[in-house]
């Protein structure tokens, strides 16, 4: 694949991968396990970093990382995370650069605060997307395939960006981020595919040993439609405020 079919490709798997609505559409593995002591969450600021590590067709990725400073505040009941970005990198193909651009620009409106009950587990959902980046997505996809000379071309376009201003899905983290249970939860959801064949999506959330005295959540999940196979990464870490 080459020239202007390569790009559009590029374009469509970038932003599928790039916008968090799009890259995911799982939920949290519940931690299972004895009871637990009383939460007792650090009192100081900490630097909370999510990387999301996404793959092209061609055997690259796209790796967005949102740092944010954070802080867990007693708030009823259970806690208050209140945080602000701080920085986002983006590393993608110069063919994705517009849309890597749209991803380092974004908000994050609505992710704080975050609220944890008793135990330190998230409650609700979070990560909403930004409309002002959905339809900036959109519009980027939009203009790439106005001249395509193949129909298919166009009418892939044009799903993508119906669904992309949709908005139907949303990106959990894992409601035990704050407070990991050790080890590895798994999690397998079948998919009927249009054609009659079967799919499906699992999940995996491991907790390991992090660089700094907090450990490290990462999740994997991997989609199997028919013969294509797509496993996206995800690391939350941790680290106080130097």
């Amino acid at each position: 694949m080459s020239g202007p079919r390569r790009t559009h490709s590029l374009l469509l798997a970038g932003a599928a991968a790039i916008l968090p609505f799009a890259a995911l559409n799982t939920g949290a593995i519940s931690p299972g396990g004895a009871a637990q002591p009383a939460f007792a969450p650090p009192q100081s600021r900490m630097l909370l970093t999510r990387t999301l590590h996404s793959p092209l067709a061609d055997g690259r990725e796209i790796v967005p990382r949102r740092t944010y400073e954070i802080v867990i505040l007693p708030d009823g009941d259970g806690f208050r995370v209140d945080g602000t970005l701080v920085e986002c990198q983006v590393d993608a193909p110069p063919a994705l650069a517009m849309l890597a651009q749209i991803e380092r620009e974004r908000p994050d409106n609505g992710l704080f605060p975050m609220r944890l009950d008793a135990r330190g587990m998230i409650v609700g959902d979070n990560t909403l997307p930004s409309d002002g980046a959905v339809r900036q997505a959109g519009a980027v996809v939009s203009q790439a395939f106005a001249g395509a000379a193949r129909a298919e071309d166009s009418r892939q376009a044009g799903a993508f960006v119906r669904q992309v201003q949709g908005q139907q899905a949303i990106t959990r983290w894992p409601a035990d981020l704050f407070r990991p249970a050790p080890g590895r939860r798994y999690s397998e959801q079948a998919i009927a595919l249009p054609d009659g064949g079967d799919g499906k999506v699992t999940v995996e959330i491991s907790t390991l040993p992090g660089p700094s005295r907090y450990a490290t959540v990462a999740r994997t999940v991997t989609t199997e439609l028919g013969a294509l196979r797509r496993v996206t990464r995800e690391e939350w870490t941790l680290a106080d405020v130097s």
